[in-house]
């Protein structure tokens, strides 16, 4: 079992030679919507219900008028065009993470399934805003047991959405704390980042995403259309391998564990009586 200390020197490794390239991409999947830290142009304009446009000059009321559905426009595209960025983003990191030659243009590389990467995205975001309006956290552990489906749908393009969700919900079975506990290593990081105003996530954020991609490859049935699935022979033969080797290491005498006690047991046997005869 890995830590999440173990994921981060995975992302240090695959990013060694790819700093600069990463940065790029993940600036720009960030634009696009295809990350979770996606930036969209929004303001607050009211304070305890006090409008604050009523302060602000005339040229600027007109300005924000017309930029305010802008916004609201940029954050549709985002979302439409999300989860296709998604998809070629995590292909980028998963190349990096599997020592591959990742390019800038696998970024635009989930545009060939954008219908199923659409649904999915809007699939994932209304289970997570079903699940919220119960709770905050049950919104937020429906968001991590659903949070590798894009990386599954990544290496299964022909995958329905609704079987990748259910794939990342069988992955993330007894691993969600994991993840979590891998992003929660990196809030030391974002605290000095946000001390760069902000300049900082330039770096952070790819370094966090493909740490995230390491994390998905460690996961046993990360093997896209070669993982074994519940019922098939594969896995028997997997789950019986295992609990033979359990056996095997039970009946295992502690003599066995110490190479040598044997030896030291016997000499110690010829010494003792030779001593009591003196």
């Amino acid at each position: 079992m890995y830590s999440a200390s173990d994921y981060r020197g995975m992302a240090r490794r695959a990013l060694k030679n790819y700093w600069w390239l990463a940065v790029g991409v993940t600036l720009l999947a960030s634009i696009l919507g295809g990350t979770s830290s996606s930036f969209t142009p929004s303001f607050s304009l009211t304070i305890n219900g006090d409008d604050l446009t009523q302060y602000y000059p005339e040229a600027l009321r007109h300005a924000l008028q017309v930029f305010l559905p802008v916004s609201g426009v940029i954050s549709l595209v985002q979302f439409v065009i999300g989860g296709s960025v998604s998809i070629g983003h995590n292909r980028f990191c998963l190349k990096l993470v599997d020592g591959e030659q990742a390019q800038f243009e696998d970024l635009f590389s989930g545009f060939d399934i954008f219908g199923n990467a659409f649904v999915l995205n809007l699939l994932i975001t209304l289970k997570v805003i079903a699940w919220s309006l119960l709770f905050v956290i049950p919104g937020i552990v429906a968001a991590y047991r659903y949070s590798m489906a894009t990386y599954i749908m990544a290496e299964n393009p022909g995958m329905q959405a609704t079987e990748a969700i259910e794939r990342s919900k069988a992955l993330m079975d007894g691993r969600k704390g994991d993840l979590f506990c891998l992003d929660l290593s990196f809030i030391g990081w974002a605290l000095l980042a946000t001390l760069t105003a902000g300049i900082g996530y330039l770096w952070l954020t790819p370094y966090m995403t493909v740490s995230r991609a390491a994390f998905y490859r460690s996961l046993p049935r990360s093997m896209g259309d070669r993982a074994p699935k519940a019922g098939s022979r594969t896995l028997a033969r997997s789950r019986a391998a295992t609990g033979t080797a359990r056996t095997e290491h039970k009946n295992i005498s502690p003599a066995a564990w110490l190479p040598g006690i044997s030896a030291s047991s016997d000499k110690i046997a010829r010494i003792l009586p030779h001593r009591a005869g003196r």
